[in-house]
């Protein structure tokens, strides 16, 4: 059998607890599996630009680029990523984008009449909660459900009506009846661009 000297046994444990290490040691932080599993699946978070510059006005690689005057059908599709006027949406769904444009509009204009005007949801003072209605207590007003086509009209002809940037990331799941089953899309619409109605 052979003998170690001690520099050689020294030597010997050092590179057993290094292997070892390197075999249970995670450097990576929590989370990071998730996203690189959405990585993988092609749903990243857009990288923002500056409003106005090339890369804002182009859509990721492989995005369809919607319209906000005439976008495809948006049946099955789910909101990815959402910014009104600058500002990322947390968890956006369709229902929460109008309900966010909707309390945005009454603090600005100050008038439930305005809102009403630019906004085509189906709305009413104060708190109902019948026949699909939500109240949101943070302007006492109460807002009707709506499908993904209905919702998009109401939050794309809000924020125009309001001069605010608006920048939508969908992606159509593989239903039947999709518009485009496994596919993105992004919609994007600047300040500047916004003073006319659709």
């Amino acid at each position: 059998m052979t003998r170690l000297s001690a520099y050689g046994w020294a030597g010997f444990v050092f590179s057993s607890r290094k292997f070892k290490n390197c075999l249970t040691t995670d450097r990576s932080e929590p989370g990071d599996e998730k996203k690189r599993g959405l990585r993988r699946l092609g749903f990243q978070r857009h990288t923002r630009f500056p409003a106005g510059s090339e890369e804002a006005e182009s859509p990721i690689r492989g995005e369809i680029h919607i319209d906000p005057r005439n976008p495809p059908d948006l049946r099955h599709a789910k909101v990815l990523d959402a910014y009104i006027d600058g500002a990322d949406i947390p968890n956006p769904r369709w229902k929460l984008l109008v309900e966010r444009v909707i309390i945005i509009a009454m603090k600005r204009l100050g008038d439930f009449d305005e809102v009403q005007r630019i906004c085509p949801a189906n709305m009413v003072r104060g708190q109902k909660s019948r026949d699909g209605y939500t109240h949101l207590p943070e302007v006492d007003v109460s807002v009707q459900g709506q499908d993904a086509k209905r919702s998009f009209q109401s939050v794309v002809e809000t924020a125009a009506g309001l001069n605010i940037s608006l920048e939508i990331g969908i992606v159509w799941l593989n239903k039947e009846g999709a518009a485009h089953p496994g596919e993105r899309g992004r919609m994007t619409m600047n300040a500047t661009s916004n003073n006319s109605r659709f």
